[in-house]
């Protein structure tokens, strides 16, 4: 009879969220707003809510390394991205300084080494062939000039500007003629203080870049800046 009452006075919507009776209990999920004493089936306090949050480490049996599969912030030292090289395996990889991160063709995310970086520069590059002499243009930074032709050619660079800083050309010898690098303007080639360089190795690469605070244009075959070819 008296789980009866009981029963009855829930559905009428007359009795509280919880009711102790001599010999019998019960205990429903409720509307408290603070949470407290509620229990959601896994016999864990909610107090503060149902949104509140729960450390793993206070849950029974469970520490914070329990959850593998969830990233923690004791993993990201400073200057950290994520990466992952297959499949569900993230792991943090420290970017170092000077350093671009990046993926060849067949390889994984890595550092990229100069050689590497390079190729994939040069595989994006708008190719000009050039069979004459030739001034070079703003709107031609960034390019690949090839200068092809069996006798001497000059390939002559723009006068610097501020607009230009940091920007310029690479330049190949792809003909048996020599190869020309010519400034203007009062323009000279750094570090050294030549207005011309003369490239007479068939297939060089020659990266060019303007410095605007000395006025100069600066040459790179193989990651130093030159005064002679």
């Amino acid at each position: 009879m008296k789980r009866f009452i009981i029963i009855l006075a829930f559905l009428l919507g007359i009795a509280s969220n919880s009711y102790a009776g001599a010999g019998s209990a019960i205990a429903l999920g409720g509307s408290d707003s603070s949470g407290s004493g509620v229990t959601n089936g896994d016999s864990h306090d909610h107090s503060g809510g149902d949104g509140a949050q729960i450390d793993h480490g206070g849950l029974g049996g469970l520490t914070d390394d329990d959850h593998t599969g969830y990233l923690k912030e004791a993993d990201y030292d400073a200057q950290t991205i994520l990466h992952a090289t297959s499949d569900n395996t993230p792991v943090a990889l420290t970017v170092g300084e000077q350093t671009i991160v990046g993926r060849i063709t067949g390889g994984n995310i890595t550092a990229l080494s100069v050689d590497q970086l390079r190729a994939l520069i040069n595989s994006g590059l708008t190719v000009s062939t050039k069979t004459d002499n030739y001034s070079l243009l703003s709107t031609d930074f960034g390019f690949s000039i090839r200068l092809n032709h069996a006798d001497s050619k000059t390939l002559t660079l723009p006068v610097g500007e501020a607009a230009f800083d940091g920007k310029g050309y690479f330049l190949y010898k792809q003909g048996a003629g020599n190869m020309v690098v010519a400034t203007s303007g009062g323009n000279t080639i750094g570090p050294g203080s030549d207005t011309s360089l003369t490239f007479t190795s068939q297939y060089q690469l020659v990266r060019v870049e303007y410095c605007h605070a000395v006025t100069k244009w600066l040459l790179d075959t193989n990651g130093d800046y030159i005064t002679t070819p």
